[in-house]
């Protein structure tokens, strides 16, 4: 077997080599870390820069500042609802409730599925919408009646008593 040799200046200057790489390595890992904080507040920005409504209706203006802050989750005052007179009812049904609903033409009242109740004062439902997936937890699928509240007496974000009857 053979040995080659490796001069003192050929030895110097791999681990110099190896210095400047670990180095640049350094430089890449705290370059990668710059950008991802810059990212995630990018990130957080964006999230903030939508606004959603807290009440049902047909929402025509919000009236916020520019660069305004606001807490996820906490009130938000400015939003104008043009009308209140069509609400929504957000619900859960079990499977075997689900058989006995069916879709509504939305125009017609023959044969309304569900009717909601506040007060004593009842109101008409029509079904809207069918979710696709079921609660894990409870295996309650969500639906979404309309209500129509021409007298604006229900007001949103009210607790209702809702009750589905097969249709005709």
């Amino acid at each position: 077997r053979t040995r080659s040799a490796v001069s003192a200046q050929e030895l110097e200057d791999a681990s110099a080599l190896a210095t400047v790489r670990s180095a640049e390595l350094s430089a890449a890992e705290v370059a990668l870390d710059i950008a991802e904080l810059r990212f995630a507040e990018a990130d957080f920005h964006f999230q903030q820069a939508f606004a959603t409504s807290p009440i049902d209706g047909t929402v025509v203006d919000v009236s916020v500042t520019p660069g305004e802050r606001r807490q996820i989750g906490g009130p938000f005052r400015g939003v104008t609802i043009l009308d209140a007179r069509v609400l929504s009812v957000r619900c859960t049904v079990t499977p075997t409730q689900l058989l006995t609903l069916q879709r509504t033409s939305g125009k017609s009242t023959d044969g309304l599925c569900a009717t909601v109740d506040i007060g004593g004062k009842t109101y008409p439902a029509i079904l809207k919408t069918i979710g696709l997936r079921a609660d894990e937890r409870t295996g309650n699928i969500p639906v979404l009646l309309e209500v129509q509240n021409s007298d604006e007496e229900l007001r949103c974000g009210v607790p209702v008593s809702v009750t589905f009857t097969p249709t005709k």
